[in-house]
């Protein structure tokens, strides 16, 4: 009579990250509500994140030179770090990319909404809209009540959803 048993080669299996990766890959029923709301939440932390840049350079240069530094792109190194946290395209519009080709639809839109909405004394607010594959977030860039910009960010739609708990 033979016996074999099991010995323990070394290849211990990890029951939490298991189970972890079996929690994963349940299916979710997630409304476009809570996409809606994820990418709001999400969206007000990358603005707060590029305002804080934004003091940052305020507080480092004087107040004439701050637009220029700004226009000139002294806060790229900060949205580049948070495309990658984000796993999101990052661009700041401003008015004259509006005669340009390298607006999507919804960013000009958005832009002549801000725009108009402003012109006629209504609040404008952040915006937040589904798409196909991803999710755009837009926040104005006011400056004693002129629009000068406007935050236009996509975050891949995938990655929302696996945010959400």
């Amino acid at each position: 009579m033979w016996l074999f048993g099991c010995q323990d080669g070394g290849d211990a299996i990890d029951t939490r990250a298991l189970r972890e990766e079996i929690d994963n890959r349940k299916i979710k029923k997630i409304s476009e509500v809570d996409i809606l709301e994820a990418s709001l939440n999400k969206g007000k932390k990358v603005i707060d994140s590029l305002n804080i840049e934004k003091s940052k350079i305020q507080n480092s240069t004087s107040t004439d030179s701050l637009n220029q530094q700004y226009r000139m792109g002294a806060i790229q190194p900060a949205v580049d770090v948070l495309q990658q946290i984000n796993k999101a395209e990052i661009k700041k519009i401003i008015p004259s990319d509006l005669s340009t080709q390298s607006l999507r639809k919804p960013e000009k839109d958005i832009f002549e909404a801000y725009s108009y909405n402003i012109s006629q004394g209504i609040k404008v607010a952040d915006n937040v809209q589904l798409l196909d594959k991803y999710v755009f977030y837009s926040s104005p860039i006011l400056d004693s009540g002129e629009l000068k910009g406007m935050w236009s960010i996509y975050f891949d739609k995938g990655e929302i959803v696996k945010g959400i708990h």
